[in-house]
C-alpha cells in the first residue's frame, strides 16, 4: 500500500505548520524515526514536541 508523503524542513525552537496524521504509528517521522502518536484520540488536536530521539512531550491542545 502507497503512502502519501511530505517533506517539511523545521528548524529548532520554531513550530510547524499544522500537519494531519492518517496513521498513528507510520504517519510520522524525523529524523528518519516513527513517531508513535497512537495513544491520543482521533479526532483531537495535538501538540508534539520532538526531536532527533524521538517524542518528547504529546499533548491535548
Amino acid at each position: 500500500m502507497g503512502y502519501n508523503t511530505k517533506t517539511i524542513t523545521t528548524e529548532k525552537g520554531k513550530v510547524t505548520d499544522y500537519l494531519s496524521v492518517s496513521s498513528c504509528a507510520k504517519g510520522l517521522k524525523v529524523a528518519d524515526k516513527f513517531i508513535d502518536s497512537c495513544t491520543g484520540n482521533f479526532g483531537v488536536s495535538y501538540l508534539l514536541v520532538v526531536d532527533s530521539n524521538g517524542k518528547r512531550v504529546m499533548t491535548e491542545e
